[in-house]
């Protein structure tokens, strides 16, 4: 990795997303990961960090757990009309696909983030890549005009219990994870993040000032559901959000996500993100709250026959 070049990039995009911020990869990564910088001339205009896990015999990059979105990052020149602006990310992502192809990689992958819509440098290098979609509340400013656009069986809901439940922002690691197994445990599975490595995350995001682990009480002090957030340049992700289902009478994930908006948007929040939300019963959820769906694309390539057998069996 040329770091001066990455520290230069960042001191130069004041408005770098957290999930591209040196801190926030040596936690994903344990500090082991690189990255590919494009430059015209001497200026720098994106970036696409990586890191290789080595399994086996097998070299890949993988999407890291919990964090939002990876891939390319680019900053162009403003108002230099379409024509250069495609014909400037053609350039850099063809560049970062032709540098991703020199890694001896037997698989890559990566959600890209949804300022990426422009993806004909990856595909023509042989990439491809599948859409799927996040939603994202886009006018917190309008609190007001956010709570009408709920479904009103959803609206009803929340009046009838919110008094009833306490929204609680300083949770600690150990109840926010515990309330994670729960949902998982439900499902007969397991959390696809170990209570180390979300610690290891927390711990960083919360020194940063963006972690916010919040979630709701009952009167008796029972913690019912829990959201976890990171609030940067005015946007609120949503990482991860579990319930205890033995308090579904309460209705706290509807609760609990109206009181994360109207939290977000105490804390000068524009943007909400759900940060991928497709699967069936969680997409019926989102949709009913009136949010916009925005699409960003998981954009792949394989390398190696053996590898991409390897994965078929494993499904």
């Amino acid at each position: 990795m040329n770091n001066q070049d990455y520290k230069t990039f960042c001191n130069q995009t004041p408005n770098l997303p957290f999930y591209y911020q040196e801190w926030w990869l040596n936690a994903i990564y344990n500090n082991d990961w690189e990255c590919i910088t494009y430059k015209e001339g001497e200026e720098i205009l994106g970036i696409l960090p990586y890191s290789i896990k080595k399994n086996l015999c097998f070299r890949t990059i993988m999407p890291a757990l919990l964090s939002p979105y990876a891939g390319p990052y680019l900053s162009l020149p403003q108002n230099i009309g379409n024509n250069k602006t495609y014909s400037l990310e053609n350039k850099a992502l063809q560049y970062f696909a032709k540098e991703l192809d020199k890694l001896n990689l037997d698989f890559y992958t990566q959600k890209f983030n949804p300022q990426i819509k422009n993806w004909l440098g990856f595909l023509w290098n042989k990439f491809s890549a599948t859409p799927h979609y996040t939603y994202r509340f886009t006018n917190l400013e309008n609190i007001e005009e956010t709570f009408n656009q709920i479904d009103k069986e959803y609206r009803r809901k929340i009046r009838k219990t919110q008094d009833q439940l306490s929204f609680i922002d300083n949770l600690s690691t150990k109840e926010i994870y515990q309330i994670n197994l729960l949902t998982y445990k439900k499902q007969n599975t397991t959390s696809p993040f170990s209570f180390d490595y979300f610690s290891r995350l927390d711990q960083e995001a919360t020194k940063q000032g963006k972690a916010i682990k919040s979630g709701l009480k009952d009167s008796n002090g029972n913690l019912l559901a829990i959201n976890y957030l990171i609030i940067d340049n005015e946007v609120c992700y949503q990482l991860f959000s579990a319930a205890d289902t033995h308090f579904s009478h309460l209705n706290a994930p509807s609760v609990l996500l109206w009181k994360s908006l109207q939290y977000a948007k105490e804390k000068n929040c524009k943007i909400y993100d759900f940060t991928g939300s497709i699967m069936p019963q969680i997409e019926t959820f989102i949709r009913h709250f009136g949010a916009q769906q925005t699409q960003y694309f998981y954009v792949q390539k394989q390398y190696s026959k053996i590898y991409s057998l390897l994965r078929k069996l494993k499904r």
